[in-house]
Order: C-alpha cells, then structure tokens, then sequence
C-alpha cells in the first residue's frame, strides 16, 4: 500500500512558490486579476452570463489571446496546452475569428 508523503507534497508545493509558480499565468486584465487568481493549474472556472454579454469573447482574450502572447513575448517557465472545445461555435468558425484577431489585432505589450 502506498503511503502519501504529505510532508514531502507541502515542501514540493512551497519551493512551487518560492519560484513564483503559484501566481499563475496572466489573464491580461489586471483588474480582474486581483479577484481571480490567473490561471492556475487544477482550477476550473465557470464563465456565465445572459446572451451576448460577451462570455465567449472574453474567455478567447483571458484564456487563449493574453496567456499565449505572454508566453510568445516574455518567455515563461509555463507551459501552456490549450484544449478548446465550445458547443455553440464550429471550428472553422472558431478559426477564421482567431487568425482575424491575429491578422487586425489588438496588439498588446507585456
């Protein structure tokens, strides 16, 4: 039977954030930023929100766009692995309006 090392698990998580790996990787919106705690490994968010406010638009820039760019710009010890998956959007749709976004921006500077 194994036997979980808790003391070793609670020193591993605390090196983790000596070095900085749990402030998470930047959403872009520095606002928001300091009600969620970026975006962090083992956390699920749950967007909601009436029609049209913009859910998906910003779950494009917040988790897709600015982590992305961050990583492409800065450089970063992240690692990042994107899974989109949406069940209103088919994906060539999804696509065309990333490669647009790419191609007429917004630029952002980190």
């Amino acid at each position: 039977m194994n036997k979980i090392k808790v003391w070793e698990n609670l020193k591993e998580e605390i090196n983790r954030g000596q070095k900085g790996y749990n402030v998470g990787l930047t959403m872009g919106f520095e606002r928001l930023s300091t009600h969620i705690c970026n975006i962090q490994q083992g956390r699920y968010d749950t967007i909601g929100g009436a029609t049209g406010t913009g859910k998906t638009a910003f779950v494009d820039s917040a988790y897709v766009f600015h982590p992305y760019d961050y990583i492409r710009t800065i450089g970063s010890f992240y690692k990042l692995e994107i899974i989109y998956y949406s069940l209103e959007i088919e994906p060539t749709v999804k696509l065309a309006k990333f490669v647009a976004r790419k191609v007429w921006g917004p630029w952002d500077t980190y």
